[in-house]
């Protein structure tokens, strides 16, 4: 576990970056289980792709950017699906 992880103001943020996924999620009606499954799923994303970014870790000469859109469009795309039925 990171030290900063105990930080308050690293908590604070976190706490804050979680009800805003929350809010946006509400109108899925996908109830809250399933909301903390969907935000830990992109949080987990999001921190692979960024420190794979940061140790230069994808060697492919493609665009990042692009690969980073790609994987937060695949996954907009499955809360839409769920929501959907």
């Amino acid at each position: 576990m990171s030290p900063e992880i105990h930080d308050p103001d690293v908590q604070r943020v976190a706490q804050e970056t979680v009800e805003l996924f929350q809010k946006q999620l509400a109108v899925y009606r996908l109830g809250v289980d399933m909301e903390v499954h969907f935000i830990r799923g992109l949080r987990s994303a999001v921190y692979g792709f960024l420190h794979l970014e940061r140790w230069q870790a994808f060697g492919y000469p493609i665009s990042t950017e692009k690969s980073f859109q790609l994987m937060i469009d695949t996954w907009l795309a499955g809360v839409h699906k769920l929501a959907e039925g």
